[in-house]
């Protein structure tokens, strides 16, 4: 069975409340019709009655439709006041302007739990969502910053016998420290194991070192995130630092004295900055033809994913059906 079915069965088990306040785009239209159609979510639509009216007509909509939320004085006076009330930064008149830019409205609506979780991100840039997100729902308190992973689902297994692998960070942390390394590597093993209940993540911190074949201060900041990762939770499978062919293909790892733990059948790789993991999901994406799914945004109190401004209609049912999933 292919990752996008198993994501989708596992959707239909727990449908879930989904805002997108893209409606207008038509990627969004024809994800959500498929996705009522599998009863694999509940989505959500927001804006005034003119945008939804709109977007309701798509002829993607034949039987089932889109819940809808409008923007009348009503909701944005009453996130206003939510949004008052927790960040105390700005006045009420401000707040109420500040939450007709519906990627705001969507945050406080998820916040107050009018809704399980937001995907956005076709007409707005990876900042402006992260930003929304962190000004509505916030971080999570045991993250010290947000971030994110792709799935990769590859053609083929590889050597090491791995056909699904998760990339993490490869959209939002620039230049994690270790201690936000360390956590990159546990939340996205947590997180792959509540998308796949049978998946063992296996989590490899990345290098150009494998185990001190090399030295630099890149290196080190990688040993130190394995370090702190270790003592956070002693009981996951991870290693490091490794090269990438140490960690996924058994042969190099024996030649190169890694322990088996991890390395030659590594599934989680983590990236020791945002160059890396860019360029390494963009090559695996586009050389291997793999599917990349993402990316999906990790580290806020609650689910807030974001879309490539490139993303088709099955991109956008892939990111709303694991959003739903970390709900």
């Amino acid at each position: 069975m292919s990752l996008f079915s198993r994501i989708l069965l596992q959707a239909a088990l727990r449908p879930r409340r989904i805002l997108f306040p893209e409606s207008e785009a038509e990627a969004v239209c024809e994800a959500c019709s498929y996705l009522l159609k599998e009863n694999a979510a509940l989505p959500v639509f927001l804006g005034c009655p003119d945008e939804l009216d709109s977007a309701l007509s798509s002829p993607c909509f034949q039987k089932k439709r889109p819940a809808t939320i409008v923007m009348d004085e009503i909701i944005l006076d009453k996130l206003a006041e939510e949004y008052v009330r927790t960040r105390g930064t700005l006045s009420h008149r401000a707040s109420k302007r500040l939450m007709k830019n519906k990627l705001f409205a969507s945050g406080m609506l998820l916040r107050l739990g009018e809704v399980d979780c937001v995907v956005a991100g076709l007409n707005h840039p990876t900042v402006s969502v992260i930003q929304a997100a962190g000004l509505t729902v916030g971080v999570d308190p045991y993250v010290s910053a947000p971030s994110s992973f792709f799935i990769m689902d590859l053609k083929h297994s590889i050597e090491g016998g791995q056909d699904l692998l998760f990339f993490a960070d490869s959209a939002v942390q620039v230049a994690p420290s270790p201690k936000q390394l360390a956590e990159i590597g546990l939340l996205t093993a947590q997180n792959a194991s509540r998308i796949l209940p049978d998946f063992e993540p296996r989590v490899a911190f990345l290098s150009f070192s494998t185990l001190g074949s090399a030295n630099a201060p890149q290196v080190e900041q990688v040993r130190n995130a394995v370090i702190l990762a270790r003592q956070r939770n002693p009981d996951l499978s991870l290693d490091g630092e490794l090269q990438g062919d140490a960690a996924l293909i058994p042969r190099v790892a024996r030649k190169k004295k890694a322990s088996d733990r991890v390395a030659g059948k590594a599934n989680v790789l983590i990236f020791p900055d945002l160059n890396s993991g860019n360029i390494a999901y963009k090559l695996t994406q586009y050389l291997a033809q793999a599917q990349a799914i993402g990316p999906i945004l990790q580290g806020f109190s609650k689910p807030f994913s974001d879309l490539s401004r490139g993303a088709t209609s099955d991109d956008v049912i892939g990111v709303a059906c694991i959003t739903s999933l970390l709900v």
